[in-house]
């Protein structure tokens, strides 16, 4: 594909997505990069291709300009193309309109959305720390914002390695505060996702197949031996006199407030058994909030990791404290006087660090492709390359590109593998496989409901995920001291609830204070066919992560986000196929009432409203031994055309990204 000129892309917008209330600017960087860009297309070219001639192999062929389309609607924006979206591209005759979409798309909020649900599964994001009712879409918040505003991918992860204090102080905080209290499994999740090295072995021994040792995870994860994830309460006594001390709520602290507020009477028997029970939630929520305070990030001077009791190597003694050091290499000497926190953070996520560049140069190559350049991701062995000069060469391009993976997205999406038709024979991942196109992929949770939530409502970006601010503001105790002031506190965040809150980005307010029973295609929340059962129809990144029990979601596969390692699948399975054929979202679909059928209702010629349908859920039109089947069975109007809409969404041409 011939890259698009960058002088062009002033036009991107008009050709793409001027019409559109809700798209930003294309992405457009500096000419200087955009050198750097060009030319980095053609290196990776020449590897692939090399590797290919010496192999005696071809690339795939080319792809036509619909499925180009679907797939990298798909690939970027994370979802398929609306039907103005994509019989816009279709009809634009412009002859860089392929690279155009491509900026375009780069700068629109559904990357974003569809990049955050990737490094949400690496990160294992969750709506709430792990045991405590502190929720982090501060954290999710904070991630996305940084993203959006394309801040290179090194100084992100310098930040969130490097970030103290409480959520509602460093939102950045949040990284640490998944794993609070787990500081050593912290350090091996930390090398899988940052460094694309596995060394979780040595944590407890020598490792049996590599050359990590015991004493190299302790010597790494010295570096944040004075990190702690909570804050203890000074102990009481005379040596702490004077220290602020937390409060300790006891559930009697409260029988007087409640007896107040509910017209009780504490010496009436059958009344007191009622403040028991009442005072008890008070008393419980008091502990939870606190618990949910102690939650910070910071730095106990003087603490030093020690080896464990039972460490059984020549190199230590058990219990002896361990000096930090890197796991290859040495520290630099401008870095002698910083704290060990920065030094590792800075180590971790310098141009210099070939492995930092590799593995997330590595990820954003699988991203696309399906498959890394070197697998497994969370584990490279340079060795096991089939291609070393290619994973030479997306390393060194990254670092050129100053760890912009807009820019590096930009660079992968122009070379002549992606854009050729995705390899359909199944590749097993110890086989080689040298990219003559990308692996035929079918759609992760996320994409197949992002896909639908597009089918059915009209701007899919409307409704957002906050920040939580007034949640974090109802948390924070810092000054409650009194069992008066954390009963009014807990009546306020009781009324508030710790649940996930939408925002509506058009109108700037809470979605559902007055969007309930509006019927404009931008409801958030619709009943589903289970009486009292509602869906809410935003993208799957505003949604709670991960998302509950029984969602679709978690049907097709989305991460628990506890692991790093094949955390989600892609597998199929019965209760999917139940869904697509019976669901909520067929369901809503299928009913003349709904998005897709508005699209058809100016349109009486079967014919054309067929086309509508498919370029709706395909992104195609109808063959010509597609119309002539259908032709017969769609003159007799809307049942007809549900029973082909429903039909559509159950074919492998809907799941799969060709």
């Amino acid at each position: 594909m011939k890259p698009f000129p960058l002088l062009a892309l002033t036009f991107t917008a008009l050709l793409f997505g001027g019409a559109q209330v809700f798209c930003q600017k294309p992405y457009t960087p500096s000419p200087e990069k955009g050198k750097i860009m060009r030319a980095a297309v053609g290196r990776i070219d020449a590897a692939v291709g090399g590797m290919l001639q010496s192999k005696g192999m071809a690339y795939d062929p080319p792809l036509n300009e619909h499925m180009f389309l679907r797939r990298i609607y798909v690939d970027v924006q994370g979802s398929i193309p609306s039907y103005e979206q994509a019989t816009k591209y279709l009809n634009n005759a412009s002859p860089h309109k392929r690279s155009g979409i491509i900026s375009w798309l780069l700068g629109q909020p559904g990357h974003v959305s569809h990049l955050y649900n990737y490094f949400a599964d690496m990160l294992r994001i969750q709506s709430e720390v792990p045991g405590t009712v502190l929720r982090t879409d501060a954290f999710s918040k904070w991630f996305k914002d940084s993203l959006q505003k394309n801040r290179p991918y090194n100084k992100i992860v310098y930040d969130m390695m490097t970030s103290e204090g409480r959520l509602w102080d460093n939102p950045a905080s949040g990284y640490h505060l998944r794993d609070a209290g787990m500081k050593l499994d912290h350090v091996a999740f930390m090398t899988k996702v940052f460094l694309g090295k596995d060394i979780s072995c040595a944590q407890c021994h020598d490792h049996p197949f590599e050359d990590w040792t015991q004493m190299d995870y302790y010597a790494l994860s010295a570096y944040l031996g004075e990190m702690e994830t909570k804050v203890a309460p000074p102990k009481r006594g005379k040596g702490n006199k004077g220290k602020y001390q937390p409060p300790r709520f006891k559930r009697d602290d409260f029988i007087p407030l409640v007896a107040k507020q509910r017209g009780l009477d504490p010496n009436n028997e059958k009344d007191y058994l009622a403040l028991k029970r009442y005072s008890n939630r008070y008393g419980k929520a008091a502990r939870e909030i606190l618990a949910a305070n102690a939650l910070k990030v910071w730095e106990k001077k003087g603490e030093k990791l020690r080896l464990p009791d039972d460490y059984g190597y020549e190199d230590g003694k058990p219990g002896e404290i361990v000096k930090p050091r890197m796991l290859i290499g040495e520290e630099y000497a401008a870095w002698k006087n910083l704290a060990p926190r920065d030094k590792i953070a800075r180590w971790f996520s310098t141009p210099k660090n070939k492995w930092f560049a590799m593995a997330i140069a590595n990820r954003m190559w699988a991203f696309y492709f399906g498959r890394g350049v070197v697998e497994p991701l969370h584990n490279i062995e340079v060795s096991k390359s089939e291609n070393k000069i290619l994973l030479q060469a997306i390393t060194e391009i990254i670092i050129d590109l100053e760890f912009d993976l807009k820019a590096f997205s930009w660079v992968i999406l122009h070379t002549q593998a992606y854009n050729k038709l995705a390899t359909r024979h199944k590749v097993e991942v110890n086989k080689p496989y040298y990219f003559q196109g990308p692996l035929l992929r079918r759609m992760s949770a996320e994409q197949v409901w992002d896909s639908l939530v597009t089918l059915m409502v009209q701007n899919p970006m409307r409704y957002r995920a906050g920040g939580g601010d007034n949640f974090l503001q109802l948390v924070n105790f810092a000054g409650i001291n009194t069992p008066k002031q954390a009963f009014d506190r807990i009546n306020e965040f009781r009324g508030f609830k710790p649940e996930h809150v939408l925002e509506d980005s058009v109108t700037g307010k809470p979605a559902f204070d007055k969007s309930k029973g509006k019927k404009d295609g931008n409801t958030p929340m619709m009943m589903s066919r289970l009486k009292g059962s509602k869906t809410v129809l935003a993208r799957a990144s505003e949604l709670q992560q991960p998302a509950p029990d029984g969602h679709f979601l978690q049907k097709f596969g989305q991460s628990e986000r506890n692991f790093v390692i094949n955390a989600s699948t892609r597998t199929g399975s019965v209760p999917q196929v139940m869904e697509l054929m019976n669901g909520y979202a067929t369901a809503n679909l299928t009913q003349p009432s709904s998005l897709l059928f508005q699209k058809l209702k100016n349109q009486t010629d079967p014919a054309k409203r067929a086309d509508i349908v498919f370029l709706s859920i395909l992104s195609r039109k109808t063959t010509a031994k597609e119309r002539a089947l259908l032709l017969t069975e769609l003159k007799k109007g809307n049942e007809a055309m549900s029973d082909l809409i429903w039909a559509l969404l159950n074919t492998p041409e809907f799941f799969f990204i060709k």
